[in-house]
């Protein structure tokens, strides 16, 4: 069998448990980059009556399948006000999401109501087969890299709705996005620290969510988000100045604020990046400052905000 193209369809859903019908109008993406899904069972025994020469009996209640890292070109909304493409893969990370019509999309942290996160539907078409899941929680990473377009890395887990996999032939009226993705160049890209603009060769900011799957007599079974340890990865043009040292040495937190694109932008804000290592290198005799760092909240659920405009 040969690899033909990638569809992933997603939506979040209503409910818990109640998968959203997927149309390829309005929740198709194609994916540069995705993984063959693999299934992994909640293994239930019984341990209540074991002779020794009886092998424990297993019950296999439900069906997890791990979508795997699937890669996405970071692409806005049709106009401003509509969700991120990716929108819903963001929600099932643990973010909020808010529209103002004909105006922004602004996606948030949500700390401190976890009740009130969000799961989504996805169908994975893969190589004439397609895996449809509910009930989708994972983790994100944006990604950017001069001269290369940015892209969003999303690695789910969710319930199988249905047979999985099941054939299936590729949705012959999906097309895809006609918004540009955001090209990382110095015309249609600007980076702060501390309100200073820098130099910026590459970033990375992972969510580190932390998915765990889960099966009780209230919830049922599934997987949620057990918690949440977010980090930036940054690598700037090295200046003589030794903020970046100091607030490594007294672990004091710098903003960062990433904007993509002009007219039509996305801006990542992080008000409060600590600094957990930084390192010096060379790239074709220009030197290069390597920070990563942990992402804090400053002043409520702000650790992360995107905000599409």
């Amino acid at each position: 069998m040969l690899e033909t193209r990638r569809i992933i369809l997603g939506a979040i859903q209503t409910a818990r448990g109640t998968a959203t019908a997927l149309t390829t109008t309005s929740h198709f993406l194609e994916a540069s980059g995705i993984a063959h899904p693999q299934m992994d069972f909640i293994d239930v025994k019984d341990e209540s009556f074991t002779p020794l020469d009886t092998p424990l009996q297993s019950d296999h209640v439900d069906e997890i399948w791990d979508l795997g890292e699937n890669v996405f070109p970071l692409r806005l909304g049709s106009a401003a006000g509509d969700a991120l493409p990716i929108g819903w893969m963001l929600q099932a990370c643990g973010l909020t999401q808010t529209l103002a019509v004909s105006t922004s999309a602004t996606y948030a942290w949500l700390s401190q109501a976890p009740a009130s996160r969000k799961v989504a539907s996805a169908d994975a078409y893969v190589d004439g087969e397609v895996f449809k899941l509910k009930d989708v929680v994972g983790n994100g990473v944006l990604r950017g890299k001069v001269g290369e377009q940015a892209e969003f890395a999303f690695a789910g887990k969710g319930i199988a709705n249905g047979a999985v996999p099941s054939a299936a032939t590729f949705p012959s009226s999906a097309t895809a996005s006609s918004t540009q993705g955001r090209l990382i160049v110095s015309a249609a890209t600007a980076v702060t620290q501390d309100g200073t603009a820098i130099a910026v060769k590459e970033f990375e900011i992972d969510f580190g969510c932390e998915v765990s799957e889960f099966y009780d007599t209230d919830s049922g079974r599934g997987s949620e988000i057990a918690g949440w340890a977010p980090k930036l990865t940054i690598t700037k043009l090295a200046s003589a100045a030794s903020a970046d040292w100091a607030a490594l040495r007294n672990a004091t937190g710098i903003s960062f604020v990433i904007t993509l694109g002009t007219g039509r932008t996305l801006v990542i804000t992080m008000p409060n990046a600590v600094p957990e290592s930084t390192g010096r290198n060379a790239d074709n005799k220009r030197l290069f400052d390597k920070i990563e760092c942990s992402l804090h909240d400053s002043a409520g659920d702000d650790a992360i905000t995107a905000v599409s405009l």
